[in-house]
Order: C-alpha cells, then sequence, then structure tokens
C-alpha cells in the first residue's frame, strides 16, 4: 500500500495535477555500513519492476557461482586464500550488495 502525505492530499484538493514517479535503488553493506544508491528515476512503473527483477536474479546467480571459491570460516563464509587475489574483490562485492528495489514517490506537473 501507497502512502500518502498531507502534502499530497493538499496538492490533490488544490487542483494540482501529479504523477508518479519510480525511484530504483540498490543498497550495499550492513548496520553501520548500510548505504542506498539511486540507479535512475522513470514514470514507468513496468520498466522499473522489470529492470529490478533482472538485476537480482544476475546477482543471485553470480552470488551462487562465486560459493564455489568459498572455504569455511569461523562463524561465516570466507574466500579460500588461493582465491582472493584473483576473486576476492568481486567475491566480497557480491556480498555485500543488497537487492534492487522501488521507492514511488509523487512530484507535481
Amino acid at each position: 500500500m501507497r502512502n500518502v502525505t498531507i502534502g499530497a492530499l493538499i496538492l490533490k484538493l488544490e487542483g494540482y495535477e501529479t504523477e508518479d514517479i519510480y525511484i530504483v535503488k540498490t543498497s550495499e553493506g550492513y548496520w553501520d555500513t548500510y548505504v542506498e544508491f539511486n540507479l535512475f528515476a522513470t514514470s514507468d512503473k513496468q520498466y522499473a519492476t522489470d529492470y529490478c527483477e533482472r538485476f537480482n536474479r544476475i546477482v543471485k546467480e553470480w552470488r551462487e557461482y562465486y560459493t564455489k571459491f568459498e572455504g569455511e570460516g569461523f562463524y561465516e563464509q570466507w574466500i579460500k586464500d588461493e582465491y582472493y587475489k584473483e576473486y576476492g574483490g568481486r567475491y566480497y562485492r557480491l556480498k555485500d550488495q543488497g537487492k534492487c528495489f522501488i521507492e514511488e514517490i509523487e512530484v507535481r506537473k
């Protein structure tokens, strides 16, 4: 369900036309290193949804691929030492990568 602000209701009552804009975002990090990134904005909800589904599918496939380079850690999976130099950067980048998601906003025309 969409959140409707009082400001948006006032705009509608005063006769302003509004348009929905969909901001496609992703995130990375955990807890104190968590950050969100705006990838792009569009007025086409289907395009934004399709992009997020494709983005999330590709990240999932790459994560599954990189599991073959993992070794057992004390409490978490880590990349094996012999693969670190070649694959370490991408492995940890994928590990931190969050899902793609959509934020819907309403703008005045």
